[in-house]
């Protein structure tokens, strides 16, 4: 991705400086080499906090501080979270970048929202439309004919096979399998919908709900937003 020179700053911006964010540290170092630029991590409080991979600041300081056209990708897995930090962001002027492994893996006729995340190893094969801010871990797939809505999360190894269609604000977890659904009848999972890890997901998940096990059941029902 190339930064137009019109929003190009000094510093890319990274919300959170948790274990995602030092696993995806090698996109970041990547793109910013690339485009010029120096990061820094975002957090709410830099007191008490060790973090030696870059500059910490906290969440005041960059409010205080920041003008329009900065830069910024959001390194935070819980959805709604995520949602709250990219609305503000772009209130204030925010672009949000993609970051994108060299071993991901994109075939024909994809679509990718701004402010992806897309690990190492991940896979997106044909005709898939992938909302903002979704986030790819390692080795998760997602095949032929899905759809993909806004603030999605999949975590390592999810397996998402073809002619699925996931609302907003869904996370799924390590190792969890998604069935395919048909041509006619897409597969569907309910937005804010969480669905634990290692489960197998064999029919629609209803909004709002978690699901486990094998096959998915639903065990909570909250509303969340």
């Amino acid at each position: 991705m190339n930064v137009n020179s019109k929003y190009k700053t000094n510093n890319l911006y990274i919300f959170g400086a948790g274990s995602f964010s030092r696993c995806i540290l090698p996109l970041i170092r990547k793109f910013c080499a690339q485009q010029g630029l120096e990061y820094c991590f975002v957090v709410e409080d830099i007191n008490g906090v060790y973090f030696p991979y870059g500059k910490l600041i906290s969440d005041s300081y960059f409010e205080q501080n920041i003008k329009p056209g900065f830069l910024f990708t959001i390194a935070i897995a819980d959805v709604v979270l995520r949602c709250k930090i990219a609305e503000r962001c772009i209130r204030l002027g925010g672009v949000p970048i993609n970051l994108m492994a060299d071993e991901h893996i994109c075939y024909d006729n994809v679509r990718v929202g701004l402010g992806a995340i897309l690990c190492a190893h991940s896979m997106a094969t044909t005709d898939i439309v992938i909302g903002q801010f979704f986030h790819c871990n390692i080795y998760s797939y997602i095949e032929h004919d899905c759809i993909i809505g806004d603030f999605v999360t999949f975590s390592p190894r999810v397996s998402c096979n073809g002619r699925v269609h996931i609302s907003d604000d869904v996370f799924v977890g390590a190792g969890a399998i998604i069935r395919n659904g048909s041509l006619h009848r897409p597969l569907s999972i309910g937005r804010g919908a969480i669905i634990g890890m290692g489960a197998v997901v064999t029919k629609d998940v209803p909004p709002e709900c978690t699901v486990v096990g094998n096959p998915a059941r639903v065990v909570t029902k909250s509303s969340v937003f």
